[in-house]
């Protein structure tokens, strides 16, 4: 890999001793930013990446690849950092690409269930590859819960209606019903049980879980 790497250093000493992150430029033309980051990424270190991020999509850099081979941990707060800028990123046509995630790593990103949103590559070449095959740059859909109006003549859907729950007492009583549902599942069956009340995006679904502390798979279960 072709390229040119600048340190970054966070300012504050105790987020400098948990993490480091570096970038390099790489591709044909240099338009791919490696993001190289080694260390814990939890709610005290969280802040550094994200200002990171922030800098590099205001310098218009939205292609970008997480090396995460030196990271030891993600806390739930650092998987938001990512998730969050996802549709800015893509509706400029960039994307983020995860590389070299550890087995400890990898593991909390299957169990959160992101593998639906951001692919994993074994080594940078892959993930800096991904952008020339042109897939997975295309919008998310917008996060804000909306009203759903049904167009005239639309018959009713045969589902159960889930009355008057709130989305995140409907997202409960949906887990209870089939712990094994994934996000989009409960999405799909939020929107077809509750349309007459509001339409649900992913984030929405992964949001409500976050707060019902269901946001494994396994918690889902248990």
């Amino acid at each position: 890999m072709d390229s040119t790497e600048t340190d970054i250093t966070p300012t504050n000493a105790l987020d400098e001793s948990r993490l480091s992150i570096s970038l390099s430029q790489a591709g044909p033309t240099k338009e791919v930013t490696v993001v190289r980051i080694d260390g814990v990424v939890d709610t005290m270190t969280a802040g550094e990446l994200e200002r990171v991020i922030a800098s590099l999509l205001g310098s218009d850099k939205y292609r970008l690849v997480m090396d995460l081979a030196g990271v030891e941990y993600i806390s739930s707060a650092g998987w938001g950092i990512f998730v969050s800028r996802l549709r800015e990123i893509r509706e400029h046509a960039g994307d983020i690409k995860l590389a070299r995630m550890t087995p400890d790593v990898c593991e909390i990103y299957e169990l959160l269930e992101f593998d639906g949103l951001l692919s994993h590559h074994d080594n940078l070449e892959s993930a800096e590859a991904a952008f020339y095959r042109g897939s997975s740059t295309a919008p998310l859909p917008k996060q804000s819960i909306t009203i759903k109006q049904k167009p005239a003549g639309e018959t009713a859907t045969t589902a159960e209606p889930m009355g008057k729950l709130s989305l995140d007492e409907a997202v409960a009583q949906l887990v209870a019903e089939d712990p094994f549902c994934t996000i989009a599942e409960l999405r799909d069956q939020i929107n077809q049980r509750c349309s007459d009340r509001y339409h649900a995006g992913w984030w929405n679904i992964f949001a409500a879980l976050r707060r019902g502390h269901l946001l494994s798979r396994r918690a889902r279960f248990q």
